[in-house]
């Protein structure tokens, strides 16, 4: 309940300053949210970020040959290296502290950016709209989840400068590559940002067909895996899949909840798709952000991958968002602005019955 008044107040702030402050106030509430992360956030042995204290501690005493320990650190040699250097320094407790510096200060600094060159004179919309992925970002997953969500967040900056803006598109797919270093889901981006190239020469049935498999990826990957297809290809690719298991395959974690507000925001991102299709010509960004929808409903088994990459759908449709709030009132802008606000508040609940939320300060 701490955290959600923590955010509103943010938020008012956020909504309150002038233009020429947006960019000190993001710097300001990374901040806060670098203190909480830092100093008042304590792990549970069921995180990933425990998980990671704990890794460091072996790294410390057995060396390097550590990451051969575990299942989600061999192969990841970006990880690994991330991993080991917080070791020699000493300075684990910095891993929350990064994520939120990556997650929030550089997100929200980028979306401040990209909407600017959108559109300069909109700044309540612009403001709007940043205190829309202040409030709905799971800042208890961010923080606990770490590698998920740090990669995510460079994807979703370099897609778009790569697709939208066209720019250091070599540099870009180098990092791709490097990022399937830190985190498997990258390769999941490195498919789409692929199929984004072979998209330009696909007519409009071929596409739609490639989406129709992206959302039945799962049971077609899985009967794939277990009737051994994948093993005529070489070791590299039978441990790539190896590797994505965690995204063929159901989980037992589950909340009912949860499960509903995944649905939510992602019904919320098709009809954003649904109302932006004849006012902004985005082609290509527009059939990520499909490809990503398909994906996460795809994952409807998974309750982890459905959830995570339902927000993922949320961080990725920011310029959909933005530039219906900035066009002139219409029926549609205005059901998408009751939508908008539907969503807050909706996710504030999420956070509030979050348990994880409710630990954060004990």
């Amino acid at each position: 309940m701490l955290m959600t008044g923590i955010f509103s107040v943010l938020s008012v702030f956020l909504i309150l300053v002038g233009k020429k402050n947006i960019k000190i106030t993001i710097i300001f509430i990374s901040i806060v949210l670098t203190v909480i992360a830092g100093f008042y956030f304590h792990p549970t042995p069921e995180t990933d970020l425990q998980r990671y204290y704990d890794i460091i501690g072996f790294v410390k005493s057995r060396g390097w040959s550590t990451f051969e320990l575990f299942e989600y650190t061999k192969g990841l040699y970006l990880f690994q290296l991330s991993l080991y250097i917080l070791a020699i320094y000493n300075a684990e407790t910095y891993l929350p502290i990064i994520t939120v510096a990556i997650c929030y200060l550089m997100f929200l600094l980028f979306l401040n950016s990209k909407m600017t060159k959108i559109s300069k004179e909109k700044v309540t919309e612009k403001k709007k709209v940043l205190v829309f992925y202040l409030i709905i970002l799971p800042f208890y997953q961010i923080i606990c989840g770490i590698r998920f969500w740090i990669s995510s967040t460079f994807f979703l900056m370099l897609l778009y400068t790569d697709i939208v803006e066209k720019k250091h598109r070599k540099l870009c797919f180098v990092v791709y590559i490097i990022l399937t270093q830190f985190h498997t889901s990258a390769y999941i981006f490195l498919a789409f940002r692929i199929l984004l190239y072979l998209g330009n020469r696909l007519k409009r049935n071929q596409k739609m067909f490639i989406s129709i498999l992206i959302i039945f990826y799962q049971p077609i990957m899985l009967a794939l895996y277990k009737i051994g297809f994948f093993n005529i290809f070489s070791s590299s690719a039978f441990n790539l899949v190896y590797r994505l298991q965690f995204y063929l395959t159901g989980t037992e974690q589950f909340s009912k909840a949860k499960y509903i507000f995944a649905i939510i925001n992602l019904l919320y991102v098709f009809i954003l798709l649904r109302v932006s299709r004849n006012k902004i010509q985005r082609f290509e960004y527009r059939e990520l952000l499909k490809y990503i929808v398909c994906f996460s409903v795809g994952g409807y088994y998974n309750f982890d991958l459905f959830y995570r990459f339902s927000y993922i759908s949320l961080l990725f449709s920011f310029p959909f968002l933005y530039k219906i709030l900035s066009t002139k009132k219409t029926k549609d802008s205005i059901l998408i602005e009751v939508l908008t606000i539907l969503v807050v508040v909706l996710n504030m609940f999420n956070h509030v019955y979050s348990e994880g939320y409710n630990m954060m300060f004990l």
